[in-house]
């Protein structure tokens, strides 16, 4: 397995944690009373773009041959953490706003 292969499907694997994260964050935020429930839903579509922002990355890593992966390796790691970053910062947000 190539080295560009390897990091997409660690990233594919961060993904599809993320989107279970976010999938039971939108069913725990259904439950909320209503004046707080639209704010958590909001904060929810930022988070779901960050994932959708994830997905996005792990496709033009998908484009990208070994040599092009030699490249762009540090472009493409700094994107992700990026992702993360957003990620993260978005889910502390949610956590500190609707969750005891």
């Amino acid at each position: 397995m190539s080295e560009s292969e390897q990091y997409r499907r660690e990233c594919e694997a961060q993904l599809g944690e993320w989107k279970q994260e976010v999938d039971r964050l939108w069913i725990e935020a259904s439950h909320l009373p209503e004046e707080t429930r639209e704010k958590a839903y909001k904060q929810l579509e930022d988070l779901q773009h960050c994932v959708d922002d994830g997905q996005a990355r792990v496709s033009e890593m998908d484009e990208a041959d070994d040599g092009a992966w030699a490249a762009a390796k540090e472009d493409a790691r700094d994107a992700w953490n990026m992702v993360r970053s957003a990620f993260e910062k978005n889910r502390e947000a949610y956590m500190h706003d609707y969750r005891p």
